[in-house]
């Protein structure tokens, strides 16, 4: 198994050595080759990540984006834009999530050409924010695991919803706010362990994209009777909101509760821990962060730019930070990112993925 082992530094408040032993846990239980469970299906795997200005080189009429042309300040080629799709791809075939929000994206073009490098066979949904620095969000996702049939957008964000495919895992134990997550909860692109202890693994795919549907199937939840009958469509119906504007997230969760307020909702993005206890929901990423993770790096230790919250009506996993040593600088101990301030460094980003996983037969009984 090839890097097993990022390298992800301690912040000013955590020592190093426990996080190593962490990571030799987790690497010696993935090499392991855990067998699943006869009969287990496949959780969906759902991450955020915010791309880093992923621009064209085409100047764009109505916002300044003339720092990522070629004759811009940052000099930004044909030959820097191909490599940066290929490596911002490499990143989504590494994760293998059927669900990602995706953020810092400039144009549908841009997310075509994503998708197109990427072998995983995602479908997308793309919507124009109107912007200053004119970077939207896209949904990336496997067509035979999510089938979206209503889109909405609003300053900053955009709201998604769905069913799950029918065939979907045993539900996982609720995840502990108050717990740190098992380490075999780190997605290594192949295998990742629920809080109650159950292997599984992701498999290869072959999803049939189809256009969302201008009618939504019926979004009430009748009866336990129903909600415990994983055939049933009310009980595979989801809402994702991604938003990459920390002052509108507020906004955004607080409408995507009052009008949707029958759906089950997954939100990533820019929001406060503070939102997720005003709105019924659970932040995945505490017991992350309280660890000393986060997926951005700052001068004082990592901070968790990017959370998941999930209502807590679902069953997941704890979300945690996506961690891969080709994402890092190794000299530095920070994600290697495309520009140092002005200077070219070809890299990946400055922010690394969050993730989580959702199950199917989820509703709490």
């Amino acid at each position: 198994m090839s890097d097993p082992l990022p390298p992800y530094p301690a912040s000013s408040t955590r020592s190093g050595k426990p996080f190593v032993r962490r990571l030799l846990i987790l690497w010696l239980s993935l090499a392991a080759g855990l067998p699943l469970e006869a009969g287990a299906q496949q959780p969906v795997g759902f991450a955020y990540y915010d791309a880093d200005r992923l621009y064209d080189t085409v100047p764009a009429l109505f916002y300044d984006d003339s720092d990522f042309t070629p004759q811009g300040r940052l000099r930004w080629t044909a030959e820097r834009y191909a490599r940066k799709i290929a490596r911002t791809a490499a990143v989504l075939d590494s994760m293998r999530m059927d669900i990602v929000a995706l953020a810092g994206v400039e144009t549908e073009a841009v997310v075509r050409d994503l998708v197109v490098a990427c072998r995983e066979d995602y479908c997308y949904i793309h919507r124009t924010f109107n912007t200053f620095d004119g970077l939207d969000i896209a949904l990336l996702y496997h067509g035979d695991r999510f089938f979206p049939d209503r889109i909405e957008q609003g300053r900053g964000w955009l709201y998604v919803e769905g069913e799950l495919a029918p065939d979907g895992p045993p539900p996982f134990a609720d995840t502990d706010p108050g717990s740190t997550p098992d380490p075999d909860s780190t997605a290594d692109g192949r295998t990742i362990r629920s809080t109650d202890g159950a292997a599984s693994r992701t498999s290869a795919r072959t999803p049939s994209c189809a256009a969302p549907d201008a009618t939504p199937a019926s979004r009430a939840v009748s009866s336990s009777a129903d909600r415990r009958n994983p055939s049933d469509p009310r009980n595979r119906r989801i809402g994702i909101l991604a938003c990459n504007n920390a002052r509108y997230a507020a906004e955004a969760l607080a409408d995507c509760r009052e009008q949707h307020p029958d759906i089950p909702l997954v939100a990533a993005g820019r929001f406060g821990t503070e939102l997720a206890g005003r709105h019924g929901m659970r932040d995945l990423s505490a017991a992350a962060e309280r660890a000393g993770r986060g997926n951005i790096r700052y001068r004082d230790g990592w901070r968790m730019r990017e959370r998941i919250l999930a209502d807590t009506a679902l069953r997941t996993s704890a979300a945690d930070v996506y961690l891969r040593r080709f994402l890092f600088d190794v000299r530095r101990g920070t994600p290697l990112a495309t520009y140092g301030k002005t200077r070219y460094l070809g890299g990946y980003g400055n922010l690394l993925p969050v993730f989580t996983y959702l199950v199917q037969n989820y509703l709490e009984y």
